[in-house]
């Protein structure tokens, strides 16, 4: 009798009973997502500060000042001897400039990543073990901070049932990205199992990264730890990275590295192991790619080891479909909505909600 017990309190709380399932379905999805705290107002991700660039630009644009000064003046002294040199010698120097201004713009150029899925909002029925466990969304928006224009990442899952009862399941992770630089500069992760809360601040700057990592218990905090890290080469957060990866050309190459910064610096390595056609529900046939990232770190978006994911074979690059699996089973979210959000709607509490509650499953 005793060797039952467990494999049913498994059962149990992995399935959840009839009265749970019915009590679900009655609670608002508003409630349970105000179980995960919003980004606190006093650190508002302020964008950073575009005046010491500034001051460069101007400095860099007085030395091109000074140095044209400096060839006129010569040009003038040239002038004097005339009768002695060539006209050869007077075409050379335009030639140089030419190809510097040209060099010049190419430089500026540079690709706005994100954009590609600005608006965009993915909403998933989550799954463990093929039971209905809650919903997850993932989202990109163009916000206005301090009047500075920045992109905010978001994903987040929201549990039902027996998962919301025991507070297991409430997940979000946040990143702000710099539009000029088109990289994050905060990101922010809160994690609830049972009892247990963390949450993980991360702000980026020029050559290093500062991170803030606090647990508590039952509400009451009782670690926490900071670091930074240096940084040569560019790094990115987990959900920043999940983005960059969709931009990646998966026909020209198969396997890819990303540089993660949270508390550490460690490689998200993504191969394409296949592409096939797979029968999506709500969406029919479609060509997809199989991605499996690999991370080495549960911070974040990823999780430690192997999941796979599937994106489809067209501009969009939509996940359609992830799968994680553990030791006691596996956990999958399945695309069931794709939403278009109005410019300037921000990715709060409200919005996350109402999202969550209009898509009937």
């Amino acid at each position: 009798m005793k060797r039952l017990i467990f494999p049913l309190v498994l059962f149990l709380f992995f399935s959840g009973c009839v009265a749970c399932r019915k009590k679900s379905e009655k609670v608002k999805y508003k409630e349970l997502v105000k179980k995960i705290p919003e980004i606190s107002s006093d650190i508002k991700v302020k964008p950073p500060e575009q005046k010491t660039e500034i001051e460069k630009e101007k400095k860099d644009i007085e030395k091109k000042v000074e140095k044209k000064e400096k060839k006129e003046k010569e040009k003038e002294k040239e002038k004097e001897t005339i009768i002695v040199k060539k006209e050869k010698d007077f075409k050379k120097p335009a030639k140089k400039v030419g190809s510097k201004i040209k060099k010049e713009k190419k430089k500026k150029k540079k690709k706005e990543i994100f954009s590609l899925w600005k608006g965009e909002c993915l909403v998933y029925q989550a799954k463990w073990n093929f039971v209905k466990i809650g919903k997850g969304l993932i989202a990109c928006q163009e916000e206005e901070i301090n009047s500075a224009k920045v992109y905010h990442l978001i994903g987040i899952t929201v549990p039902e049932g027996v998962f919301a009862n025991l507070g297991y399941g409430y997940y979000r992770v946040d990143s702000y990205i710099d539009k000029k630089t088109m990289r994050p500069y905060y990101f922010y992760s809160y994690v609830r199992n049972g009892k247990v809360e963390r949450i993980t601040e991360v702000k980026f700057e020029k050559g290093k990264f500062v991170w803030e990592a606090r647990k508590y218990k039952k509400g009451v905090l009782y670690s926490r730890k900071k670091g930074n890290v240096i940084c040569k080469n560019p790094v990115y957060d987990s959900i920043s990275a999940f983005y960059l990866m969709r931009s990646f050309d998966f026909e020209k190459e198969d396997e890819f590295t990303i540089k993660i910064g949270i508390k550490k610096i460690w490689d998200l390595i993504i191969k394409v192991v296949d592409k096939r056609e797979e029968n999506i529900s709500d969406y029919g046939v479609k060509e997809v790619y199989i991605i499996e990232p690999k991370a080495k770190s549960n911070d974040g978006f990823f999780k430690k080891g192997k999941m796979k994911i599937w994106i489809t074979a067209d501009e969009d690059k939509i996940p359609v479909y992830f799968l994680g699996k553990a030791k006691v089973g596996s956990g999958s979210l399945s695309l069931i909505s794709k939403i278009t959000l109005n410019p300037g709607t921000p990715l709060n509490t409200q919005t996350i909600a109402w999202v969550l509650s209009s898509v009937k499953r």
